[in-house]
């Protein structure tokens, strides 16, 4: 009995080795022992460490199931189970050390985060991707208002003077005299340059600026 020592649970051996051989003793030889109520108030407080460690068990087993339960509540992840993991993870960080071990699916929430957070960033990515392809056709379509505005801005004063240059040309280009002979050549140099830089001013550069821009 003396040897029970303080009252733990992992005295039961002990204890039950020593009520054992208690009890084999006849009524005289217990008379002689004389700390019998040692082993019985010994009984006593095993019994209450017992019951206190059953009452932790189930609490610890509740409080463990009703994590379980919030874990695999969150299913297949969306970008809409943000707020179940975070209860989830809430919930289990509230645990204490014994109750987190019986939690067996504690990987799952692990695994939910990881895979929230991957659908997080690719959803912040393809935002990203929209917001630049949103500005560029905004960019595009300034362009290309600016473009027809500008060749409708630059057609009147382009097409005057390359009208009165070609016009001046033309007396020397039809001419059949010595002035005409000498100047034709130049004058379908002048004339040919002329209606070419006015096709691709008004024309070819907008077009090649405006499809070099989508290109972009």
């Amino acid at each position: 009995i003396e040897a029970i020592g303080t009252v733990t649970l992992d005295r039961r051996a002990a204890i039950e080795a020593a009520r054992a051989a208690y009890d084999a003793l006849n009524d005289t030889r217990k008379t002689l022992v004389t700390n019998s109520d040692v082993l019985t108030a010994a009984e006593e407080a095993l019994a209450q460490l017992e019951a206190e460690k059953a009452a932790k068990d189930a609490a610890d087993k509740a409080a463990a199931d009703a994590v379980i339960a919030q874990i695999e509540a969150i299913g297949s992840v969306t970008l809409e189970s943000g707020p179940a993991i975070q209860n989830a993870e809430d919930a289990y960080a509230a645990l204490t050390e014994d109750q987190k071990v019986l939690v067996n699916n504690a990987g799952k929430l692990t695994e939910a985060r990881a895979e929230l957070e991957a659908l997080q960033f690719e959803e912040a990515k393809q935002e990203q991707e929209d917001k630049t392809l949103r500005n560029s056709l905004i960019i595009l379509a300034i362009l290309v208002v600016a473009l027809i505005a500008t060749g409708k801005t630059r057609m009147r004063p382009i097409l005057m003077t390359t009208l009165t240059t070609i016009l001046a040309m033309m007396q020397m280009l039809f001419s059949d005299d010595m002035a005409g002979q000498l100047g034709g050549g130049m004058s379908i140099v002048i004339v040919g340059g002329l209606l070419y830089a006015t096709l691709m001013t008004l024309l070819v550069v907008p077009c090649m600026y405006d499809i070099l821009a989508n290109r972009d």
